[in-house]
């Protein structure tokens, strides 16, 4: 079965990106999509680009330490000072260093987690906290490095990127 998502034509998903961000935002109140970065996204680019991790990893590069696009080679920090009505330079700054991210680490949440705990971004906004520096599991209160090294068959190599994957995510969704 085909994913409903990828069936959709731009402007269709846009409309529903547009509908649930709308949402969100009264949920969340007017600051969320600023706070959020993948709020954000899904609210101003997920309609088009969908995933931010896709869209980094399929659509992006980094050359000379600058996010370039592969298509028209433009720098991201330039592109998003006009894109889609453009954006502040903390927004901008903060968005590409997102997408630099994603597009230098494999989707390992994705291939490992994603089965039981659904989206990384979902999973670290109700499941995981900060306390001093570290992760801990909001109910059980473990720590998350722990964990990882005995959880979901990860080696310690991905255990340790998994922790930087979800500790990086957990400031991009809970920014100051």
């Amino acid at each position: 079965m085909a994913n409903l998502w990828t069936t959709l034509s731009c402007t269709s998903r846009l409309s529903l990106s547009a509908f649930v961000g709308a949402a969100l935002l009264a949920i969340t109140g007017p600051t969320a999509a600023a706070d959020d970065l993948h709020v954000l996204w899904n609210r101003q680019c997920g309609g088009c680009h969908d995933h931010a991790g896709d869209f980094a990893r399929d659509s992006l590069r980094v050359i000379d330490g600058q996010l370039v696009g592969k298509r028209l080679g433009d720098t991201v920090n330039t592109y998003l000072e006009k894109h889609n009505g453009g954006y502040s330079p903390e927004i901008i700054a903060a968005m590409a260093d997102m997408l630099k991210a994603q597009a230098g680490t494999p989707d390992l949440f994705r291939t490992m987690c994603n089965e039981c705990h659904g989206l990384a971004t979902q999973f670290v906004r109700e499941q995981i906290v900060s306390r001093d520096g570290r992760l801990y599991g909001r109910y059980s209160g473990h720590d998350v490095g722990v964990t990882l090294r005995r959880h979901g068959g990860l080696d310690d190599e991905q255990a340790a990127l998994m922790l930087q994957v979800l500790a990086r995510i957990e400031r991009e969704v809970h920014r100051p």
